[in-house]
Order: structure tokens, then sequence, then C-alpha cells
């Protein structure tokens, strides 16, 4: 008892008092929980965008993205994505999944608002993340076309990074010309994934 009191001092639950008796014996502690040896938050450190890196810690170079390209990116990472960020005392505060906040505090950064953005957008179907599929998606409706022409839908997908590049046959570029997804750049891709996964990053 004296063991729970001390721990719950320190914002400690114990669920299962035996596990206090285990404790004092231990010497190496291991844990993947977020949160219990972290803050408790996700931020989008590096990445590629139509091919533009940049360096761990640095600024997305937006000058050498065509705006609708960048345009197109937030627009997945706010609309195709159920977390919120909530502001209390001139702290962020996240609602929701880590990875899809640390998303939305991405998109703030670059300056868009994903409230906004979420407001006007025509949203026709949203697939929720599956564990199965092991990815997220959500179809918009684009335009009203004039009678007689087709309408336009535009399908946002976020999920594992090898899964979703697996079903990918074209790929844009920073000018927004959109070519094939060649197997030698497909390699570079998996090697990227790779690459930035043995950093202990976690690629979507």
């Amino acid at each position: 008892a004296y063991s729970v009191r001390a721990m719950m001092t320190d914002n400690n639950m114990v669920r299962n008092l035996a596990s206090c008796e285990v404790m004092g014996g231990a010497t190496n502690i291991c844990s993947d929980k977020t949160g219990t040896l972290t803050q408790n938050k996700m931020t989008v450190v590096t990445g590629m965008i139509a091919g533009v890196t940049w360096p761990e810690g640095g600024d997305l170079p937006k000058d050498q993205l065509r705006a609708a390209v960048l345009e197109l990116t937030l627009e997945n990472i706010c609309i195709n994505n159920q977390a919120d960020l909530e502001e209390k005392n001139g702290e962020t505060k996240f609602v929701g999944n880590p990875t899809d906040c640390a998303l939305l505090l991405f998109a703030k950064k670059q300056g868009t608002d994903y409230k906004t953005l979420r407001d006007h957008a025509k949203i026709v179907q949203k697939y929720p993340f599956s564990s199965a599929k092991k990815r997220m998606s959500t179809v918009l409706h684009v335009n009203s076309p004039p009678a007689g022409s087709p309408e336009r839908f535009r399908i946002h997908i976020k999920g594992a990074s090898e899964i979703v590049l697996s079903r990918c046959t074209t790929l844009m570029q920073a000018d927004g010309t959109v070519v094939p997804l060649t197997a030698q750049k497909m390699e570079e891709l998996k090697a990227l994934i790779s690459s930035m996964a043995g950093q202990a990053l976690r690629t979507i």
C-alpha cells in the first residue's frame, strides 16, 4: 500500500498491487508506450513531398514546390484526418490519434487552417483507418460541371507508406507534372522509407 501511494504522488496508477513488488526488483524498464518516456506528442520532423525533401528538424522548402502541389498535400492532411487541435492556456492540446494530430500541427506550421478546409470541403464518403487495409481514405466532390459534363471527384489516401506506394502507378513532381512511377523510382522510394524507418521515424 505504501508503494502504491508513493507511485500515486508521481501520477502513476497501479492496477495490479503485486506489480509494485516486482518493480522493486527491476533494474531495466523497456517501454514503447507513447507518453511513458516522452511528451506524449508526435511531430513531423522530416519528409518528402513530390520529390522535395528537407533535413530533420528543418523547414519545408516551399519555394521548391508549386503552390498547387502543396495545396493538395495540405488538403489530404487536413481533410483525410479525424483528429483535432485545441488551444488551452496557450498550449496546443492533441485530440485524437497522435499521428493525425502531428500532421495537423505540420499543416498549421505551413499557415493552413484545417478547420476552414474541412468546413468548405464537399466530402462524399469517408473510409476510416482499417488495420486490415492499413489506410484511410476520403472522397471529395471537386466541382459542379456544366450540364452534360462529368462530375469530378478526388480521393485522398493516407496510411502505411509501403502499402500505399505498392498501389501507385504515377508520381507527382514538384512542378505539378505527373510522370509514370518506374521500377527504379519505386526502389528509390522504398529505400527512402526504409532509411527513415531505420531512424525510428514513423513513415506514412
